[in-house]
């Protein structure tokens, strides 16, 4: 299993392999909770239903299980912002307070928390460079990042 150490100490080494030293650095979340509400959640500062973190930027999206580790990666780039392509996923409940996963049944277990990689606003077109390299140092170890399931 993959947790969230597990990606910074990749994006660590993408930065040193591949990234210009005078380029602005990438700014990396801490992790939002999507159902704070639930008994035994893990608390953290930033949940549902504060603004998701680095909403208005291009980047990489990490989507985490209840134990904090890692179902998902993927990326906002272009025509998308982080908090455009993460409102794909998630949304508000029938109660207008609560998140509600959109397409469960493709995911392998319930979503609980997500984290975002910004890159630079003139640097988009990193975004998929940054999750090509975490997906494909990952392998086979990412539960949900299954080529052909439409997310």
């Amino acid at each position: 299993m993959v947790s969230f150490d597990d990606i910074k100490v990749l994006l660590n080494e993408y930065v040193e392999q591949f990234r210009r030293p005078n380029l602005p650095g990438l700014s990396i979340s801490e992790v939002y909770s999507l159902f704070p509400q639930e008994e035994g959640a893990i608390q953290v500062e930033k949940q549902w239903p504060d603004t998701y973190p680095n909403a208005q930027k291009h980047g990489v999206y990490v989507v985490f299980g209840k134990d904090l580790q890692v179902l998902y990666i993927g990326k906002a780039s272009m025509n998308n912002t982080l908090g455009s392509r993460l409102s794909s996923y998630f949304s508000y409940a029938d109660d207008k307070k609560t998140c509600k996963v959109k397409g469960q049944e493709y995911w392998s277990e319930c979503p609980k928390f997500i984290a975002t990689i910004a890159v630079p606003d003139n640097l988009s077109f990193e975004a998929p460079a940054i999750e090509e390299y975490l997906i494909q140092s990952l392998g086979t170890s990412l539960p949900d990042n299954k080529a052909g399931t439409g997310k």
